[in-house]
């Protein structure tokens, strides 16, 4: 993957991982090896690896270096002989692809971005070429999750993209909603005090006491139960407000009206059109389910 971004001439910053080569040794192998210095000869290095001399003044790093460009010379033909491209490959080519033919693909008005730690440059600048100038973009990222630093992402990354949005929008989920109380207390005092992360930062667990402004899934086990619920949290609402039902289908708003009036609960059925048909509706629940 290195030695083809140095061929198409991607930029230094978006190359995988190459502080990992020892640059004078290199320049030595070239040098014995009669290849011209720079990017050219390192090319032609890797194009005729199996051929390349090797000298016993070599430095220490030299001869990892050539087994390490022979292996990646095989694995590169193992993987054209049998069709294959692994995960480097795919945002190799989707980059190449969108650089050397703009204009010719489809760019997003929005995209959801989840596990940013882990992304590094590379990446964010393939999502940038995906997307409209204009583009809401949200991202998902919790810096203490960050576990790619082995292939090369960086925490400068993210901290750079957190320094460039607005502080307004910004949201910390502060709220756990999938823990138990006392293994949550537990975690929370093991980052607070061994890993020395910030309180303010750490997820507190919810009590479920509070419904005031929570967003919540009921569930139920038979349709009835799940109409009889519905009307139930209609007839609780306080006096001088309404609640509105929204449906997926015209068939649920029948059900929901029938219960309604069977419990002689007022209610005004706003359209008889299905709305999961429209393309706002779409839109929102898209957002939803990614």
């Amino acid at each position: 993957h290195f030695i083809h971004q140095i061929r198409k001439g991607h930029p230094v910053k978006f190359m995988k991982c190459p502080d990992l080569y020892d640059k004078d040794a290199i320049k030595l192998i070239l040098k014995y090896n009669n290849l011209p210095e720079g990017s050219k000869g390192l090319v032609s290095l890797f194009d005729n690896v199996g051929a390349i001399i090797t000298k016993k003044d070599y430095s220490s790093s030299a001869p990892e270096i050539l087994q390490a460009l022979m292996v990646a010379s095989w694995y590169r033909n193992y993987k054209k002989s049998n069709n294959l491209i692994d995960f480097d490959d795919e945002l190799i080519m989707a980059y190449d692809y969108m650089v050397e033919n703009p204009g010719s693909y489809r760019k997003f008005s929005w995209v959801e971005v989840d596990e940013t730690q882990d992304l590094d440059l590379f990446q964010h600048t393939i999502i940038n070429l995906m997307t409209e100038d204009d583009a809401v973009k949200v991202y998902f990222a919790d810096e203490q999750q960050a576990i790619m630093s082995f292939m090369g992402v960086k925490l400068d990354v993210l901290r750079s993209l957190q320094n460039r949005i607005p502080p307004e929008n910004t949201i910390y989920l502060k709220t756990n909603y999938r823990s138990k109380d006392k293994p949550l207390q537990v975690q929370r005092q093991v980052a607070i005090k061994t890993m020395n992360s910030p309180s303010e930062l750490i997820p507190d667990y919810c009590s479920g006491s509070d419904d005031k402004g929570s967003f919540k899934i009921i569930s139920t086990k038979t349709r009835e139960e799940e109409l009889d619920k519905v009307a139930q949290m209609c007839s609780g609402t306080p006096d001088g407000m309404k609640t509105l039902v929204a449906v997926p289908n015209r068939f649920d708003g029948s059900d929901i009206c029938s219960a309604l009036e069977s419990r002689g609960i007022p209610y005004i059925n706003m359209t008889s059109k299905d709305i999961m048909k429209d393309d706002s509706v779409r839109l929102i629940l898209s957002h939803f389910a990614a």
